[in-house]
């Protein structure tokens, strides 16, 4: 079990994802100067919001219980009360309690998810097909296809993990479908998952020619 300080967010970080951030709020001010002065990983827990908002009193009414630790990599202070800060997903985590502790952020004692991989034997094959619909995927969008997931050599359980994870950055999903990723048991359970959901979505252009994109509840009129 360890102790890691908790950013909450509309979204979900996966492991080896980058997420950039704009930190405004004098908590998460607080909380970027406290890692860089600390001895320990310049790392915090990233958990997806469920109910709430990212900023205000009353934010993260409800949040997933499973994250993932973002590596701060880069930090830049452009103005005052503004960071510019560049992270990276590094490690899967389960919160066990919400600790009370006297910084202005969360901070949670968690357990680390190990990384279990499943069949072993039937994972290069499995990501070679989730890979192909990937692309075929980001062709319906006029996308280019990703980089990054091509296996260095024919049984590269690495680079189908890789895949596992990186998937979702590069397809529109509903949070929970995100979440249902992120938490998958292992890399086969998380691969499986994936391939449906391109399936479903190349299936539904195929049937009605419309491409997914996100929509903004804020601006729908009940009227």
């Amino acid at each position: 079990m360890a102790r890691l300080p908790l950013f909450p967010l509309a979204t979900v970080l996966s492991p080896g994802s980058t997420l950039p951030l704009q930190v405004f709020e004098p908590r998460y001010r607080q909380l970027v100067t406290d890692l860089l002065e600390g001895p320990g990983a310049p790392e915090f827990g990233v958990v997806a919001i469920r109910v709430g908002t990212e900023t205000g009193e009353n934010s993260a009414d409800d949040f997933a219980h499973v994250g993932c630790t973002a590596v701060l990599q880069h930090v830049d202070s452009l103005k005052p009360g503004l960071y510019h800060v560049k992270t990276r997903g590094s490690q899967r985590f389960r919160i066990r309690r919400i600790m009370t502790d006297p910084a202005p952020y969360l901070v949670a004692d968690v357990t680390w998810l190990p990384e279990i991989d499943g069949d072993t034997r039937r994972l290069p094959a499995l990501a070679r097909l989730v890979r192909e619909r990937l692309d075929e995927y980001c062709a319906m969008l006029g996308l280019e296809p990703p980089t990054g997931f091509e296996p260095v050599f024919r049984r590269d359980i690495d680079a189908a993990r890789r895949l596992s994870y990186g998937v979702g950055d590069h397809m529109v999903l509903t949070l929970e479908e995100k979440l249902a990723l992120l938490e998958a048991s292992t890399t086969e359970e998380r691969l499986n998952l994936a391939r449906k959901l391109l399936r479903r979505e190349i299936g539904l252009f195929d049937a009605i020619a419309a491409l997914p994109q996100r929509i903004d509840a804020a601006n729908i009129c009940p009227n």
